[in-house]
């Protein structure tokens, strides 16, 4: 008979987009140190990849997020090219969110 008119067919939409903020504790660390990217996600208990795109590498670190969809991922930025800023790239739940946020060694 097909379909009855007047009943929709429309599909259920599809769930919301994960999403994610990341800032740098600091965006000015010096060479050497440690910094923190803070991540705040729309997505709990999640994994967490952090790409960090050096002026002659690219190195990697990851982390989950916790209940509330926030993670804090710490790494030392070792020999990083004073100046050159650093482009940082988080991925959380294998691309559901992304977002960046960047520092520069002072």
């Amino acid at each position: 008979y097909g379909s009855v008119p007047g009943i929709p067919t429309s599909k259920q939409p599809p769930p919301p987009a994960g999403s994610c903020t990341a800032t740098m504790s600091n965006p000015t660390p010096s060479d050497f140190s440690d910094d923190t990217v803070n991540v705040s996600s729309n997505v709990p208990n999640a994994p967490v990849t952090v790409t960090k795109h050096y002026k002659t590498t690219t190195s990697y670190d990851s982390g989950t997020t916790d209940g509330g969809g926030s993670a804090s991922i710490a790494f030392d930025i070792s020999s990083a090219t004073v100046g050159y800023t650093v482009q940082v790239v988080i991925n959380v739940n294998n691309g559901e969110a992304t977002c960046s946020t960047s520092f520069t060694p002072a």
